[in-house]
């Protein structure tokens, strides 16, 4: 007798396309051929991979159309197998999947398309974390400012395309017009995904802002960040990235170390500042 391990890995094995042999002699005909049986375990696993794909890339769907997408899904979960019993997860290799496929292609905007997707994922099912208000920072010796670190929400990502990728969503969202061109080569975006009151929110950064916000919320000081946006455009204007980024919730809690190296911009933040945006 087979162990249950054994017999498991055979049915898998037939059911994702491998050799159908093996698991046609697990199942009892009972009726309706073994065959006939495998092909409803088969079309039932394609089709609920489809649909789980599907759930968090509908515009990568419309994109590709419903045959390709098909397609893709299953050879997707032929390479990259569900591990957990929660689909939800199921999709989280799929733009790197995507870019093995199509890039250097005609195509090879999808997989910036899947990762904003998949952001929009991520966000939605981030924790939930009470921001931090920016009257915290009149608390904060002056001298010390551009030494400060934050911890990001959750619930907020970042992401850099080469392409229009936010037109490209938008262009393909439900009720959205179907004769829209888009040119590909309209330039790069940067972009703010965040959770909101009313769900996902999707914000276009100039590449100054977005290097600064890139910074800050990946655990970089102020003072670095505002050094990094300031050699893109000597008129960054810090203060006002910092209060945006308080107004859009996006920092949860602020650090002071004790000793900092080096001298950040003196631009950081002035004490009147720091009590106008209190």
């Amino acid at each position: 007798m087979i162990s249950l391990r054994e017999l498991q890995l055979r049915f898998y094995d037939a059911v994702m396309g491998g050799d159908a042999s093996g698991g046609l002699a697990l199942l009892a005909g009972n009726g309706i051929p073994p065959a006939c049986r495998m092909g409803v375990y088969r079309n039932n696993a394609r089709e609920g991979f489809r649909k789980a794909l599907a759930a968090t890339y509908p515009v990568v769907e419309r994109l590709a159309g419903p045959e390709c997408f098909r397609q893709l899904a299953w050879r997707y979960a032929r390479r990259h197998p569900s591990r957990s019993g929660n689909l939800d997860d199921f999709g989280r290799r799929f733009p790197r999947f995507l870019e093995s496929r199509f890039g250097r292609s005609r195509f090879d905007y999808l997989p910036d398309v899947a990762r904003l997707e998949w952001l929009c994922q991520e966000v939605l099912s981030a924790d939930d974390r009470t921001p931090l208000d920016v009257s915290s920072l009149a608390e904060v010796d002056i001298s010390r400012c551009a030494a400060l670190c934050f911890s990001a929400n959750p619930a907020c990502r970042l992401l850099h395309s080469r392409y229009p990728v936010l037109r490209i969503w938008r262009a393909n969202q439900p009720g959205s017009r179907d004769d829209e061109l888009i040119d590909l080569d309209a330039g790069a975006d940067h972009l703010l995904i965040r959770r909101g009151i009313q769900g996902v929110e999707l914000h276009a950064l100039a590449t100054d802002e977005f290097t600064f916000f890139a910074r800050v919320l990946g655990g970089g000081t102020i003072g670095a960040a505002a050094d990094a946006a300031l050699s893109l455009n000597p008129a960054f204007a810090i203060e006002a990235a910092l209060l945006r980024m308080f107004q859009l919730g996006l920092v949860v809690a602020l650090r002071v170390p004790e000793r900092h190296a080096g001298a950040a911009t003196s631009r950081i933040l002035s004490l009147e500042t720091t009590h106008a945006i209190h």
